[in-house]
């Protein structure tokens, strides 16, 4: 059996030791506490298991009075130990002087505390965090705050804060940088603790919103330093955070409330059931033109008249009042009024609207969506708005008269867009001055015009087509410009023509449409037939489309020759489509393309095919341009895209173009001539003496040649005045540097009379039928 002795000595919980010079014995406890043998242990001087060397020193001193023979008791509380392995031990130690083995020794007690100054450690670090976080407002702040805080109090290497994806957010110290092996993710939801080589490391998730946010991380330089022990304490240390962050949630919330309620443009009034105001933000004050302090003295359901019986029954519901403020400003308020059921009482949250200026801005939004900004007219919406609401009311007869403004884009592209703005306006003043009662005008487009009038019979609309036909030719005035417009018309009547706004909008364009197709000054009355006379046009649209999709065009060229050499001196391009085998000829499709929004296109394909071919064949080549191609906004844009190829064949290139495209507008007509020239393209007037000739445009335009007319050629060997016409007009041609080209050559006869008359050049299937461009590539070659 154990002696008392025995059993004091192997108590497993302190640690005794005696000592001479050296440990003369230590009990187990003492031994694995420290980490060495009893032999190990008695080669260490007394004072070498101490950690700190203030501590060794004065050991020294105490064991030099001990081994002299004084008797004393000294308690150490607390010291820190050094093991075999460095690591420090926290003890309590009590000493004394004993005479053992015939000398006097010193007695060692020794308790490990180092446990229970962790947790105190812990403790303390629990009591200044709380301290920390109640005064912390924002999440930023708790980070920053808390680091240094945990770091001092627990002795540790580092602390730092990273996110779920391991970017370091907050570090403490600021210089130290964790390696990668020492950043966790982890999913669980508790803390986590990790011995890393001679490291230790404590891992807390922080949780917001039931979603782990970021990581505090607790590195310490002694290994297993985070132990069961502490484990509640640090559980205890998360939660803590874990509410800072609830209660942080609550304040940010509280705040952006806070905030909205002061920042709404809407009136807020919070109150009890009595009518009492509890808060009234200070939009409700402006809204409402009085001062808080007034209005919390006041009853809120008798300012903002609402009834008793709403209180009452406390339902959630919306009423709209006339409030009248103290400089008897009259305000329309839509008032929202909602019930709060707390457990002890009921608040009232009032939300007021001012609608006032809402009702203005949706007076303002109407004139913006219904007026055209330009002339003051409906637009489009607000016309046909008009006409549906008169239509809701009164079926009396009525017509619409549509009125399009025929390549208006000329007038803008040469004057300007202000002078462009101003005949618009000048326009809709005319047309609205000749208006009565019930009967409107609305600009419906950029350059189109409809008129509703009623009251009318049949005889009255040709009445109306007077009168504006002499509004409409009528040139209108600008500084020292008279502008003169071009116009088409197309009128639909109801009830005849259909019984809704929609068909009659449709049939109305149907016939303006069709009026289109005839060219300017056209005025088209709408009956049956014009649904089956624009059914052609249609289809020759939807045939002009596949042709560019698919690339059917194609050009086919008629050479003209020298009269006296029959040298071939150029092509005049000529356009078809060639559809499977069938070629179609350009009388089946021009007009239509002309007036089409694919012109365009066709326009670019058209210079492009033949530049390519001036700069394959290395000839002059002439190409037909429609009077809508010549004043086109896009047809400078089409030349500068070629300038410069251009620029390398000067004067290959001629532009063929009619005399009623000169007659259009002298003026603008010189000026583009003169743009075109400059180029280096050449002007041909074709089918000259078919229309209102005159040899002024001989004078005033800069043409390089002129085409005379088939008709004149047939009649050039039967008819004496025919012949003496073309020869002066030869003659004269001459005279003035300007070529001519006879074209529609059928005959020998024909051909050796304009050889006689010295015509410059001669164009006809007696010398050539326009041919293909493998025809030409044999042609160049004879």
């Amino acid at each position: 059996k154990s002696t008392i002795l025995e059993t004091f000595l192997n108590v497993p919980f302190f640690g005794i030791a005696i000592y001479h010079n050296t440990y003369l014995y230590a009990n187990p406890y003492f031994c694995k506490l420290l980490g060495y043998t009893l032999e190990e242990l008695k080669k260490l001087a007394i004072w070498e298991i101490f950690y700190y060397e203030e501590d060794k020193e004065k050991i020294k001193k105490t064991v030099e009075k001990r081994l002299k023979g004084e008797y004393f008791f000294k308690s150490y509380l607390p010291i820190t130990l050094k093991t075999k392995e460095g690591k420090k031990i926290d003890t309590f130690i009590f000493t004394g002087t004993i005479f053992y083995q015939n000398r006097h020794c010193g007695f060692i007690i020794g308790i490990d505390i180092t446990e229970l100054k962790k947790l105190q450690k812990f403790l303390n670090l629990l009591r200044e965090t709380n301290q920390i976080l109640i005064h912390c407002s924002f999440e930023e702040e708790i980070y920053k705050n808390i680091l240094p805080i945990v770091w001092e109090t627990l002795e540790l290497k580092a602390a730092w804060i990273n996110d779920k994806k391991g970017k370091i957010l907050y570090c403490y110290p600021k210089d130290f940088k964790p390696s990668k092996n020492l950043i966790f993710t982890i999913t669980r939801k508790k803390p986590y603790f990790q011995n890393i080589n001679s490291y230790s490391l404590c891992i807390i998730p922080l949780i917001k919103n039931e979603n782990t946010k970021a990581f505090l991380n607790l590195l310490s330089s002694e290994k297993d330093y985070f132990s069961q022990d502490i484990l509640s304490l640090t559980i205890e240390l998360q939660e803590n955070l874990n509410f800072a962050f609830k209660k942080l949630n609550l304040i940010e919330k509280d705040l952006t409330l806070g905030k909205l309620a002061e920042k709404m443009e809407e009136l807020l009034i919070i109150a009890d059931k009595k009518g009492k105001i509890e808060y009234i933000n200070p939009a409700g004050e402006k809204i409402l033109g009085l001062e808080k302090e007034k209005l919390l003295k006041k009853n809120c359901f008798k300012l903002l008249f609402i009834p008793e019986e709403i209180i009452k029954l406390e339902e959630n519901t919306t009423r709209f009042v006339t409030y009248h403020k103290p400089d008897k400003v009259k305000v329309i308020l839509e008032l929202k009024i909602s019930f709060i059921k707390l457990p002890s009482k009921t608040k009232v949250i009032i939300i007021g609207t001012d609608l006032t200026k809402k009702l203005e801005f949706e007076k303002e939004r109407e004139t913006l969506l219904y007026q055209d900004p330009l002339t003051g007219l409906l637009n489009k919406s607000g016309f046909i708005k008009r006409c549906s609401d008169f239509l809701n009311f009164f079926k009396t007869p009525f017509i619409l008269i549509l009125i399009d403004l025929y390549n208006f884009s000329y007038i803008n592209r040469f004057y300007g867009y202000k002078v462009g703005n101003f005949c618009l306006q000048e326009l809709a003043k005319k047309l609205q001055s000749v208006l009565k009662d019930k009967e409107f005008l609305g600009r419906t487009e950029g350059d189109e015009f409809c008129l509703f009038i009623t009251n009318i019979t049949k005889e009255a609309i040709y009445e109306w087509i007077k009168v504006l036909e002499n509004i409409l030719n009528e040139p209108i005035s600008y500084k020292d410009k008279k502008i003169s417009l071009e116009w088409n018309m197309g009128i639909v009547a109801f009830p005849q023509d259909g019984n809704t706004v929609d068909e009659l909008w449709e049939k109305v364009n149907l016939a303006l449409r069709s009026a289109k197709n005839e060219g300017p000054f056209t005025i088209e009355i709408y009956n049956p037939e014009i649904e089956e006379k624009i059914k052609k046009p249609l289809e020759t649209e939807l045939l002009i489309k596949k042709a560019l999709k698919e690339d059917l065009f194609v050009f086919y060229y008629q050479p003209y020759f020298e009269t006296e050499t029959l040298k071939l001196a150029g092509l005049e391009a000529l356009v078809r489509i060639k559809r499977n085998n069938e070629l179609i000829l350009p009388n089946e499709f021009i007009k239509v393309l002309e007036n089409s929004s694919y012109l365009l296109k066709f326009n670019f394909l058209c210079f492009e095919r033949n530049i390519k071919k001036i700069k394959e064949w290395k000839i002059p080549i002439s190409i037909n341009i429609s009077s809508q191609s010549f004043k086109s906004l896009d047809f400078f844009e089409l030349l500068n895209h070629f300038k410069e190829i251009l620029s390398q064949y000067p004067y290959f290139l001629e532009l063929e173009i009619t005399e009623h495209t000169l007659i259009e507008n002298i003026e603008i007509t010189k000026d583009i001539i003169k743009n075109i020239k400059s180029f280096k393209i050449k002007i041909s007037l074709d089918d000259f003496g078919t229309g209102f000739s005159s040899l002024n445009y001989l004078k005033d335009f800069p043409i390089d040649t002129i085409k005379i007319d088939i008709s004149f050629i047939k009649d050039l060997v039967k008819d004496i005045k025919t012949y003496y016409i073309v020869e002066n007009l030869i003659n004269l041609c001459r005279s003035l540097n300007i070529k001519v080209i006879a074209e529609g050559v059928e005959t020998e006869k024909q051909f050796r009379f304009l050889k006689k008359l010295k015509c410059d050049y001669v164009q006809g299937h007696f010398l050539s039928k326009p041919l293909s461009e493998e025809e030409v590539k044999t042609l160049l070659k004879l």
